[in-house]
Parts: C-alpha cells; structure tokens; sequence
C-alpha cells in the first residue's frame, strides 16, 4: 500500500449539531467504573474472527487517553462484517480519558450510519476541529476499519481502513512476512476539511492483523526508547499463531525487568478464524 497521505477535498457537510465535545475536565461516571482491560480474547461475537486486545493505561489511572473497541455490524452477531476502532488523544490525564471516551463513542455513532471508515473518520475530524474556541485544542491519532468475512470454503477477511495520523497497522503474514497500512490523513482535529482515504487488505488463513498505539513504542528499558523493534520480532515470532498469544507477548515484554511504560498502551489484533 501506499505510504501517500491523502487529504484536501472538503468532506460533505455535515450538521454541525452532530457532533459535541463537552470538553469536560474528567470522565463520565459510566467510564470510571471500567476496570482495566488486560490481554484476553474479545469477544467470539462474530462467527469467522478471532482477536485479542490489551488495554493498560500509565500509572494507577483506571482509564487513559487511549481507547479501542471492536464490534459486529451488518447484521448483529450473525453479521458478516466487524468494526473496530483504535486511537490515542492528544495529552495526559482526566482530560485526555474524556476526549478518547468522546471521540470513541463519536466513531460508534458514526460507524452505525453505514458510512465507510475514511468518512467516519471525517466526522470525528470535524467534531474535532470544531470544538468550542474555550476548550482547550482536542487532537487524536486513530484507526477506522472494517473488516468483511469471507464467504465459501477457506478463511478470509478482507480489511479496509483509515488511519488519521496513527501509527501504520501491521498485516503479518502467515509466513512472517510483514507489511505496513500508512496513515490516510491527518491527525483528527488538526486540518478542518481533511479527507481520509482508505487502505485495504485480504487476510488469509493465519494472516493478522496488529494494531497498537505509541505507548507500546516509547515504553523505556535499558537502551532507552523500546522502539518498533521487539513488536516486530514478537510479530514474526508469533506468525500463524492465534491473535493472544502475539498480544500476551507483548504485555510480558512491557511486564519484563528494566522495562517501564511511560503512556497508555493499546493493542488490537485479529484475524481471520481457522477453520
């Protein structure tokens, strides 16, 4: 794919009642009541995909500035399509938790219209850039995308997404091979009007797909920055393996003696389901 950002045209326009940021300073009662999520199998909600999440946010905060979220569409749990979402807000604390709970459930919302995943990022970019001039600038990295299962014999689920400043998502292959889905636009809230195009791939039978905010990279060990370089390797390491074992992997390396997580970590994976 492409490694081209896309972004110019003005998307339709769109009611601008639509969309409202409280701005508020923390989360919402429903929002503080969440545990943490740790390494654990989503879901089975949708026949034909397997996947697995972490969710671990800095310091002793019950919710970050993070968020993910995978859901059927097209049909409820008998659907032949998933959603899913993953992104970062831009800050620290209670505000940074409001603004990724708001701009998830914004995606939800939006993502429940049909609309497909650049235009649903569209909207949280126009929900975003149009924040009340008293609030504080409210920006977020984040990844839209749909993945449709394959109908037949064989696995497959063929992925479209739009990626708004976020890091790449990795398709890694059954093989080891691993290739990278670059961003489609910029970060939300940044570029009022920005378009978001859209990446696409076909998983195969024991393809996956990774997706992960930075935290995961900018943990600190021993030669400073973690970097993209253990996620790789335990990606390679984990080809043609379910989704958990990959993504329990990576909370042990962020669990490891000398290696310390300075942001929210976000880790979502998935693939096709074996037969």
């Amino acid at each position: 794919m492409s490694g081209r950002l896309r972004w110019a045209r003005t998307p339709p326009a769109i009611p601008e009642r639509s969309f409202a940021f409280s701005g508020r300073a923390e989360p919402s009662r429903s929002a503080r009541r969440r545990s943490p999520i740790h390494p654990t199998s989503c879901p089975p909600a949708v026949a034909g995909v397997e996947s697995a999440r972490l969710y671990r946010p800095v310091g002793a905060a019950r919710r970050g500035g993070d968020f993910l979220d995978l859901w059927p569409c097209g049909g409820g749990a008998d659907g032949r399509r998933v959603r899913f979402t993953l992104g970062d807000s831009v800050g620290k604390g209670l505000q940074a938790a409001a603004a990724a709970e708001e701009a998830s459930a914004l995606v939800r919302r939006e993502a429940g219209r049909g609309l497909p995943p650049g235009e649903v990022l569209g909207r949280l970019n126009t929900a975003l850039a149009g924040a009340s001039p008293s609030m504080d600038p409210v920006f977020c990295s984040a990844l839209h995308g749909v993945a449709e299962i394959g109908e037949g014999p064989g696995c497959r689920l063929t992925v479209r997404l739009a990626n708004a400043g976020h890091l790449p998502a990795l398709v890694v292959r059954s093989d080891g091979r691993l290739e990278r889905l670059y961003p489609t636009g910029p970060l939300a809230g940044i570029l009022p009007g920005a378009e978001f195009g859209t990446a696409g791939s076909v998983l195969e039978e024991g393809d996956l797909l990774l997706c992960y905010t930075d935290g995961l990279l900018d943990a600190q060990c021993e030669g400073g920055r973690l970097g993209e370089g253990p996620v790789v390797a335990a990606a390679r390491a984990h080809a043609g393996r379910p989704p958990e074992e990959l993504v329990g992997a990576l909370a042990r390396t962020l669990s490891a003696p000398g290696v310390m997580a300075c942001d929210d970590v976000a880790v979502l994976a998935l693939r096709p389901a074996a037969a």
